[in-house]
């Protein structure tokens, strides 16, 4: 009994000094992103830019040390099977910046569910700008199909 709690407080003390570092972290990535809070679009590009840094690298470590204190394994939230430590990726739930590598906001989940999740691979990076100008010309070639069946039956 005394050997389980004395291995219960040392869990403890790790999970501590893991959100003791991750908030550190955090900070860090706040300060590196503030120079590209300007926009949504760049904001974007700062954020992918941050995936490259030794600090999402370190946060990302630490956040799947933190979550196999938790539990014994990881188990992707979409296909419910075991997720390999060395090919995981790391999602967000919420994208809150003061928040980014916050446990909860987190979870780890295989490649092709993270695409799954975010429907395409390479969606996401399409300026919101270039997205808008995308739908208007869908609808104009739209409209210009029902203006020439329109004609070419009447």
């Amino acid at each position: 009994m005394l050997k389980q709690l004395k291995v219960m407080n040392e869990v403890k003390a790790k999970k501590k000094n893991i959100r003791h570092s991750l908030r550190t972290l955090n900070r860090k990535a706040n300060k590196y992103m503030k120079p590209y809070s300007i926009t949504r679009e760049i904001y974007a590009r700062g954020y992918r830019s941050l995936l490259t840094t030794d600090i999402w690298k370190e946060a990302k470590f630490l956040l799947l040390e933190y979550k196999i204190l938790n539990a014994s394994y990881l188990e992707c939230p979409i296909c419910h099977q075991i997720v390999d430590k060395n090919h995981s990726v790391l999602h967000h739930k919420k994208y809150n910046r003061r928040k980014l590598f916050k446990p909860n906001y987190t979870t780890f989940v295989h490649y092709k569910c993270h695409e799954h999740i975010h429907q395409t691979k390479k969606f996401h990076l399409i300026p919101k700008c270039v997205k808008r100008q995308l739908l208007f010309y869908s609808l104009i070639f739209l409209s210009l199909i029902i203006v020439f069946l329109f004609y070419r039956f009447y």
